[in-house]
């Protein structure tokens, strides 16, 4: 539950929604691709919104964040994704806890995979994968 919430809040922060209004024009990388906002609807009420709320404002936004970037109400988070047009991504939350949809999955659980051989040259080591880091006074 808390990756898919991760990836979710990452994905919609990771496009600038933390930036002063002047600098909102830009709210992606000019390096990188413009924002694939359709993508994200696979994660339609996958949240809820005290859980939304709890990660974004005591995590990803601790200072607060502006109206003009994203508006949350009992129901849907709304999260600009173009300034001048006004346009808006709106995320549905989960009606409960206990009735979240499920996002389909690119990985499997180690329970999935087959057997390993125990005769292999790195028979019983475990490889950890680092996404990498934020980088300055985040970095570990």
């Amino acid at each position: 539950m808390i990756v898919r919430v991760r990836i979710l809040l990452c994905l919609f922060l990771s496009v600038g929604l933390g930036v002063s209004a002047p600098a909102a024009d830009h709210l992606s990388n000019p390096l990188a691709d413009p924002p694939n906002w359709k993508a994200l609807d696979k994660f339609q009420k996958t949240i809820t919104h005290d859980e939304f709320e709890r990660l974004l404002r005591g995590v990803y936004c601790t200072y607060g964040i502006s109206d003009e970037f994203i508006r949350v109400d009992d129901k849907v988070a709304c999260i600009l994704t173009d300034r001048d047009a006004q346009s808006w991504f709106t995320l549905r939350f989960a009606p409960s806890e206990s009735k979240p949809a499920t996002i389909p999955r690119w990985w499997r659980p180690a329970s999935a995979l087959p057997k390993s051989k125990k005769n292999g040259p790195l028979s019983g080591v475990k490889i950890a994968l680092d996404p990498g880091h934020i980088g300055g006074a985040n970095a570990v």
